[in-house]
């Protein structure tokens, strides 16, 4: 079966699978240890997302897979909790397949 795929954000595709994952894990009730998004509200969370893309703070390759971006974005106030230690989260990070454009992964999270 293959996912259905969305123009979500211009020249970024959204899987309907990647945001499945985002309900059932990051979003209330959510997986344990998994970070969360302090709102229930998929509009919220998805805007969220979206001002990631739009004014990243960081935009870097991925760690151990160069086919792979990390777009990184912190905000002002509390977005989420994190899913180890219940910590407070103010930052929004997407995991990108750079050459088709496609979010393979989205993790709220603290980090600089």
């Amino acid at each position: 079966m293959t996912d259905s795929t969305r123009s979500w954000v211009p020249g970024f595709t959204l899987t309907d699978t990647v945001k499945e994952k985002i309900r059932a894990g990051h979003m209330h009730p959510g997986i344990q240890g998994k970070s969360l998004f302090l709102s229930s509200d998929e509009n919220v969370v998805w805007n969220l997302v979206k001002d990631t893309f739009i004014q990243p703070d960081v935009l870097k390759p991925h760690s151990s897979d160069d086919k792979k971006e990390v777009i990184q974005k912190r905000f002002s106030l509390q977005i989420g909790n994190l899913g180890c230690n219940g910590a407070e989260c103010f930052c929004v990070t997407v995991i990108l397949h750079k050459f088709s454009c496609i979010v393979s992964e989205m993790i709220i999270g603290l980090r600089l």
